[in-house]
């Protein structure tokens, strides 16, 4: 039962730092300077695939396979996405030293047991390599696409107005298992979430995101692209392998 309260405080949590990334805060810092017309959006070649039946037809598995440098069977699954009106494929396939891995990991399990060693990261642990491409329509001009960098009492004030918003969704149960545990993952969230950086030729425009293992969003058009991948065995690795599979996509 714990269990299952947690993972739907979890939901309501991401679901309000979700709507934080369009703020009444990075609204009021983009007013002054967005005095100009709604600027007709272009469409972009992704539109096309932006239904159950095309999303998986957005990049082929030979083209994974050979900018990965691999033969393995690549398992595609695609599903339209709950928490938005996009759509989402993900691609799988194993790892070359999955094996090895899965070795490491038995033996670490047991060194951990006996408090040897410390929590290692899911990249470290994973046996597969795998992406997700999530699309959905956007019109918003690709100048505002990036969210604005917030100060520190910027920032202040959006960890209180989320903090209040993801409080009055919470049940007095959820609120009794949670703890305060609900507002420090909602800080460290948005924290994360204020930590973007801008990634350069990627579509119109482009900027990485840590928070929730992180990805890369894209602008083409008038269509938002997320990429979400574990590929590398760092950050950095995973920002240039989500850079090439967004530009194999859009070329």
């Amino acid at each position: 039962m714990k269990k299952i309260i947690i993972l739907v405080m979890l939901t309501i949590l991401l679901t309000a730092c979700g709507n934080d990334s369009t703020t009444n805060i990075n609204s009021e810092l983009n007013s002054s300077t967005d005095t100009q017309e709604t600027v007709k959006v272009s469409s972009s070649k992704l539109s096309k695939f932006l239904t159950e039946s095309t999303i998986c037809d957005v990049i082929s598995v030979e083209s994974i396979q050979k900018a990965f440098n691999s033969s393995a069977d690549i398992k595609v699954e695609g599903n339209a996405n709950r928490y938005s009106s996009g759509v989402t494929c993900s691609y799988t396939w194993e790892r070359a030293d999955a094996k090895e891995r899965e070795d490491k990991f038995v033996n670490y399990m047991i060194d951990q047991m006996q408090g040897k060693v410390e929590k290692v990261s899911m990249r470290q642990r994973t046996t597969e390599h795998n992406f997700s491409v999530r699309l959905e329509e956007h019109n918003g001009q690709a100048d505002y696409f990036v969210p604005t960098k917030l100060t520190e009492e910027q920032l202040q004030k959006q960890i209180v107005e989320a903090k209040k918003r993801a409080d009055e969704r919470l049940s007095a149960e959820q609120k009794k298992v949670a703890g305060d545990m609900a507002g420090k993952m909602m800080e460290k969230m948005l924290r994360q979430n204020n930590q973007n950086e801008e990634v350069s030729g990627v579509g119109d425009k482009a900027y990485w995101s840590s928070v929730a293992g992180g990805g890369l969003n894209v602008l083409s058009g008038n269509t938002k692209m997320f990429i979400s991948l574990m590929i590398g065995d760092t950050k950095e690795e995973d920002i240039q392998n989500a850079s090439k599979i967004g530009r194999l996509i859009l070329d």
